[in-house]
């Protein structure tokens, strides 16, 4: 529940200080007093948007922190604790809004920055905040299946059925897929047969191309590679002026001097291994120039080869790695489309056995709704008949719908306001007083429901007489035994059944209009009754709503 409020600089307030407590709360105060800043103020601590406009006039900036306790509520533990807050169970969550005329307004949880997201998911454990203006939601049908299900706990049912939903819609949407693709799968499997049988024809060899561009190179330069090569040849022959001839000369020079000076052994000996190895690479020039031979056969061969090779790459791949990757994709394509039909038999059984299952949980829960709906009709007319519409009648008709991830079901009340009418539509014929009444009624009824520890109702009680706001604050003071109650109204009636009694007032201080909210004393609440009852001093009639 709420235990503390502040407000800084926030519409007329400057800065005021509110201490709730169990039970029923109740927040009085003239037209114009400012009541409207305690509103805006519970919603920006349920993470409404912020607006500059909120800040009082002259200000730079407004704040308005609440202090809860959540001891109880687990499931606001475990939200904080997955977004990384802190959040000791034996003290207070605070929640603390800043707003700021220039710059960035911020949002903390327990002291820590958070993303307003965090605050929008904590709100409904924390409060429910329920205004006159909440009445329109009961014109819709959405509005009312979901106070349904609410009622008669089909959370769970719910999720089920949409699990259920969900699966049948990507089956279907998967079978769709395959139903489109088999619609060109000729098309398609003739395609992909011919790439892949192009890469498989060419028959690459990992380090192919390298061989027999090598190959390539050397018969497209046959002639020139003769004719340097008989040069060298020809220098290294055993003619009186050739390199060898000379070599072996120097050789021999070499050994006759070496008699008479064992010092130039070194140089000698290199003479002699260039003597061996020009001899060895004469033999091999030789042998080379012996097999070099012009072949067009062969050359076109390989012009042709290397061709075929750049095609393939231009179309499927810069590498033979990439062309052997595209291969086996071609392949599991190939594979997948000569067994599609047999996919699609296999989804086509997958989707009706989804199909009956939906079937079955959307029957369920259509069944569940009918069996709570006779229940809590028979609970919300007795509740309006409290109300002072003696002769109500609320009844919930459930009639077949489009399918939705909510089921089958289109859900509409329907209140026969007057004995001898016809029933009709709430969310087309009805007015503002019997709306209050029923979200009145559907509230109380509901309590039970939710587990929010504070309800807050926002003059809740208007475009409803004296009398039936008698037995509004009957019902919230009885509400209060079982969870905090705060109620904003400007009836005698009501205020007068509270347990704990505040006010807002409004003066001029230093010029300025200043809001304030205090709680009363006995005496101040008698005053404040009072002033509710339009000046009348009649303290017996005060007492009698007492």
């Amino acid at each position: 529940m709420i235990k503390f409020l502040q407000l800084c600089n926030l519409v007329l307030v400057d800065t005021c200080s509110i201490e709730f407590h169990e039970g029923f709360n109740v927040l009085t105060g003239e037209t114009g007093a400012g009541k409207t800043a305690l509103t805006e103020a519970i919603g920006l601590l349920l993470g409404q948007r912020s607006e500059s406009s909120l800040i009082r006039k002259g200000e730079d900036k407004a704040f308005v922190e609440g202090a809860f306790d959540v001891e109880s509520q687990l499931s606001i533990h475990k939200i904080l604790e997955d977004a990384g807050i802190h959040c000791d169970p034996g003290e207070f969550l605070i929640v603390r809004r800043e707003i700021a005329r220039e710059g960035k307004s911020r949002c903390l949880i327990n002291a820590q920055m958070a993303p307003l997201p965090i605050l929008q998911k904590i709100a409904p454990h924390l409060i429910n905040l329920v205004s006159q203006h909440s009445a329109s939601t009961l014109r819709s049908s959405e509005n009312q299946r979901a106070l349904l299900d609410l009622f008669g706990n089909l959370k769970a049912d719910l999720a089920m059925f949409q699990e259920s939903f969900e699966k049948e819609k990507v089956l279907n949407e998967n079978l769709s897929q395959l139903l489109q693709r088999d619609a060109s799968r000729e098309k398609e499997l003739e395609i992909t047969k011919a790439h892949l049988q192009e890469i498989q024809e060419t028959d690459l060899k990992a380090g192919e191309e390298e061989l027999l561009f090598e190959e390539y190179q050397r018969l497209s330069h046959v002639q020139e590679l003769g004719e340097n090569l008989q040069n060298i040849n020809r220098g290294l022959s055993d003619s009186d002026d050739s390199l060898l001839s000379r070599l072996g000369r120097y050789k021999q020079l070499c050994e006759n001097a070496l008699k008479y000076d064992k010092s130039i052994q070194e140089p000698c000996s290199l003479i002699q291994d260039a003597l061996i190895a020009l001899r060895e690479a004469a033999y091999q020039i030789n042998a080379y120039l012996n097999g070099l031979e012009n072949d067009p056969g062969r050359y076109a061969f390989l012009e042709q080869r290397l061709s075929t090779i750049n095609q393939i790459k231009r179309k499927f791949g810069k590498s033979l790695e990439e062309i052997v990757e595209i291969q086996s994709t071609l392949q599991k394509k190939l594979d997948g489309l000569e067994n599609l039909s047999e996919e699609i038999s296999q989804l086509q059984a997958e989707v009706k056995k989804a199909a009956n299952i939906n079937n079955d949980l959307a029957q369920k829960l259509t069944l569940a709704r009918t069996n709570i709906a006779k229940k809590w009709q028979v609970e919300l007319t007795a509740a309006l008949r409290e109300l002072n519409m003696s002769s109500a009648e609320l009844i919930i008709e459930i009639s077949l719908a489009k399918r939705s991830a909510f089921g089958d079901d289109l859900i509409n009340f329907k209140l026969m306001a007057n004995k001898g009418e016809a029933p009709v539509l709430v969310k087309e014929h009805s007015s503002g007083g019997e709306l209050a009444r029923l979200l009145f009624s559907i509230k109380t009824t509901l309590a039970d429901k939710n587990d929010t520890p504070t309800i807050i109702f926002d003059e809740i009680d208007a475009n409803v007489g004296g009398k039936t706001a008698a037995i509004i604050g009957e019902k919230l003071t009885q509400l209060g035994k079982f969870r905090q109650v705060i109620c904003i109204t400007h009836f005698p009636q009501v205020a007068s059944k509270s347990d704990h009694h505040f006010a807002v007032h409004k003066e001029e201080i230093n010029g300025r209009t200043v809001t304030g909210i205090r709680k009363l004393n006995k005496k101040e609440r008698d005053q404040e009754l009072l002033r509710m009852l339009g000046g009348d001093k009649k303290l017996a009639k005060m007492q009698e709503m007492s």
